[in-house]
């Protein structure tokens, strides 16, 4: 995978929450991003709104 497509799908911290005490738990990996979790509904989407622009 190119760097270029790596960074726009893919992340390598996830905010989990905080604990008791009001800190952030970051945990490390590969993780995918919000653009990555929401394309396939962008493009069905965008596939119904295109059926419905047809008719």
């Amino acid at each position: 995978m190119s760097p270029l497509a790596r960074r726009l799908f893919i992340t390598n911290k996830a905010t989990i929450g905080k604990d008791t005490f009001g800190n952030v738990i970051e945990v490390e990996g590969e993780f995918l991003n919000w653009f990555a979790r929401s394309l396939p509904f962008l493009i069905v989407g965008l596939w119904a709104a295109l059926v419905m622009a047809a008719r």
